[in-house]
């Protein structure tokens, strides 16, 4: 099933393989990247990522503004990316653990809202049936392995 994402969408999800081939477009290498404006701005929303993440969840804003312009986005699903990263450079299961929590929290919250056809294919992509309620257990180990 193929849907029609928007720009936003790739802010909203940015661990979709949609989003992932939108930042492929740029070539720039890593270090290149860092040391643009871009890249010092991505590096900040990854950290302001990762200290949500640190906090309690109901210390955590509700409403982000997505951004939906492609230098937006792009400094978006950078600033994911970046904080994965950080979390995994950083050696800390428990730190990757909430990072990823929070993430999963955040998209939930987009996916609520998110019209059936785009939340099923969200759900998909990520190996899960989004039309059931179940999940069954072989499948939940593999994901959150």
């Amino acid at each position: 099933m193929r849907v029609a994402l928007e720009l936003k969408d790739f802010a909203k999800y940015p661990f979709l393989k949609e989003s992932q081939q939108f930042m492929g477009r740029n070539a720039d290498s890593i270090e290149e990247f860092l040391r643009s404006n871009s890249g010092k701005i991505a590096l900040r929303h990854a950290m302001d990522r990762i200290r949500a993440a640190l906090r309690p969840s109901g210390q955590r804003d509700r409403e982000e503004d997505l951004p939906s312009d492609g230098l937006g986005v792009k400094i978006s699903v950078s600033g994911y990316v970046l904080a994965r990263i950080i979390v995994s450079c950083a050696g800390d299961r428990s730190l990757v653990e909430r990072l990823a929590r929070y993430e999963a929290q955040r998209a939930f919250r987009f996916l609520i809202d998110e019209e059936e056809e785009k939340r099923l294919f969200v759900a998909g992509s990520i190996g899960m049936n989004g039309a059931g309620s179940d999940l069954p257990v072989i499948q939940y180990v593999e994901i959150v392995a």
